[in-house]
């Protein structure tokens, strides 16, 4: 299928090159390959993609772009053959200039166009789903749900493969069969970005109390395909929860203020009289 061109971060000695030409690059992983290597790459797969496939199709710009993705030889190849006798053809018959840019920026919105309809086809069919997935797993009737990003959690040495959901006031992350857990976004300390493995620019930390009285931490390793907008929105979410909880905690002090000077001042008039 095609996807919203996004950089390919496990290049090099993770693929095995099938056919590649000026602008495009076809690639078999290693995964299957059965060697401690292969085994290491779907580990790292695992964890950065909701599904690791076998075959991708990367556009050759300076940082390497995936643009095609599938688990099956004959529709990657289907893909394949579009592209030089279809989009390679129309390049060839413009006049694009000699660095190449306008011919990958005509290649990123071509191929953003197309998955953006995939993506709208099959996320009309898969919204639903999400929803009562959400309502089901965490029965918060008081918090709608804010948006939902597939990802994965690291457990140990082994990420599972999950969803997590956002609402005003909490992060909820489920995985089959029973891992659940839900962040009060108040009990939250630090939200930051991570690299997989020290590699790959797609994980977010998240270090959290275990209560709003607690001291003692918990670290959470997750891990995006769309890492920037699932972290921009973690931010902003926190920071509404965070401001939220100082100006609670100011009208409270000021109450309290208010209710002694009443009182103090009350005392004083009887002493007074």
């Amino acid at each position: 299928m095609w996807i919203i061109p996004r950089a390919d971060h496990t290049a090099g000695v993770f693929w095995t090159t099938i056919a590649d030409n000026e602008y495009f690059e076809l690639l078999k992983s290693k995964t299957d390959s059965g060697t401690l290597l292969g085994n290491v790459f779907s580990l790292v797969l695992s964890s950065t993609e909701n599904q690791a496939y076998k075959f991708r199709i990367v556009l050759k710009t300076p940082i390497p772009q995936v643009i095609a993705v599938s688990n099956s030889l004959e529709q990657i190849q289907k893909h394949w053959e579009w592209l030089i006798t279809d989009l390679f053809v129309k390049i060839k018959d413009m006049d694009f200039d000699v660095y190449k840019k306008e011919i990958f920026q005509f290649i990123v919105v071509k191929i953003t166009g197309m998955a953006e309809v995939e993506e709208t086809e099959e996320g009309d069919q898969n919204e639903e789903y999400f929803v009562d997935r959400y309502r089901r797993e965490f029965g918060l009737p008081d918090q709608k749900l804010v948006t939902y990003f597939r990802c994965s959690m690291w457990s140990s040495l082994m990420p599972t493969k999950g969803v997590m959901f956002l609402t005003k006031d909490f992060v909820c992350y489920h995985s089959f069969p029973t891992n659940k857990i839900t962040i009060p976004f108040r009990n939250i300390t630090t939200i930051q970005k991570e690299a997989t493995l020290g590699l790959i620019p797609n994980s977010v930390k998240v270090i959290a109390c275990d209560d709003a009285k607690s001291k003692q931490e918990k670290k959470y390793f997750l891990t995006f395909i769309k890492r920037e907008e699932a972290y921009t929105i973690l931010s902003q979410l926190w920071k509404r929860a965070i401001d939220q909880l100082q100006n609670s905690t100011i009208t409270t002090s000021t109450s309290t203020l208010t209710i002694h000077d009443s009182h103090d001042l009350h005392n004083n008039n009887n002493n007074n009289n």
